[in-house]
C-alpha cells in the first residue's frame, strides 16, 4: 500500500511526533478488536487524530486501489484464520453465515450464533437472503460478514457470486468449520492442566 508505514501496532504509542498528525490504522480488515482497543488507548494518550480504515486492506483491494507485495498472498486477505475468529466471534460487528448445503448439529454447537443460508442451486435467492440479513444491521457502519461451510470448499464459487453483486466487507473462515474445530481441539490440549506423573521410586534394601 503506497505511502503506508508498516510498524508493529504496539510501537505506535512511542512515536510522539504522530500526536500532531492525523493517521489511519490498517490491517487485513478482519481483526477489528485489536485495532479498536489500541485506537482508544492512543486517543487517551493524546493521539487525537487516529482512525481505523473500515474493511482494511481487503476493502482497499476490492476498490481496485493498488497494493504492494505478493499478488498471490493478497488473494488471502479475506481469509480469516480460526484463531482470529475465536477472538472476534463475540464482536457485534460480525454477521456470521453458514453456507453449508446441509446445516449440521456440530456446526450449530461450534458456532451457535451463525445464521444458516445454504448455498444451493438458486444464486439469486442466496444473495437476496444475505442482503436481507445485512439490512437488519443497516445502522451499523462497521458491519462485516463472515462466511463458512464445512471445509471451505465452496468459497471460490460463493466469493465470485458475491463480488458480482457488489457486497463489500465479506470474509471467509479459513478451512471452514473443520479448521475451526481443529483449532479448538489444539487449544483444549494447551489449556488442559498438565498431570504431574512424577513417581517416587523406593530404594531396594541392598541399594546404598
Amino acid at each position: 500500500m503506497g505511502h503506508s508505514w508498516a510498524v508493529p501496532l504496539f510501537t505506535i504509542k512511542t512515536k510522539g511526533f504522530l500526536k500532531s498528525n492525523p493517521f489511519v490504522l490498517i490491517n487485513e480488515g478482519y481483526y477489528y478488536g485489536q485495532l479498536e482497543q489500541e485506537c482508544k488507548r492512543l486517543r487517551d494518550s493524546g493521539f487525537t487524530a487516529v482512525w481505523i480504515l473500515n474493511g482494511g486492506l481487503n476493502a482497499w483491494r476490492q476498490k481496485g486501489a493498488p497494493l504492494n507485495g505478493d499478488i498471490f498472498a493478497q488473494k488471502d486477505l479475506n481469509r480469516m484464520p480460526p484463531q482470529v475468529f475465536f477472538e472476534e466471534k463475540n464482536d457485534e460487528n460480525w454477521l456470521v453465515i453458514d453456507v453449508s448445503k446441509s446445516e449440521s448439529s456440530e456446526g450449530r454447537y461450534l458456532i451457535p450464533h451463525a445464521m444458516a443460508i445454504p448455498f444451493g442451486d438458486d444464486p439469486e435467492q442466496f444473495v437476496s437472503r444475505i442482503k436481507r440479513a445485512m439490512d437488519r444491521h443497516e445502522r451499523n457502519p462497521l458491519l462485516s460478514v463472515l462466511i463458512f461451510d464445512e471445509k471451505g470448499e465452496q468459497y471460490e464459487r460463493v466469493e465470485k457470486l458475491i463480488q458480482e453483486t457488489g457486497i463489500r466487507n465479506v470474509f471467509y473462515l479459513k478451512n471452514g468449520q473443520k479448521g475451526y474445530k481443529t483449532f479448538l481441539q489444539r487449544q483444549a490440549l494447551i489449556w488442559q492442566p498438565k498431570e504431574h506423573s512424577t513417581k517416587t521410586l523406593k530404594k531396594c534394601a541392598s541399594c546404598p
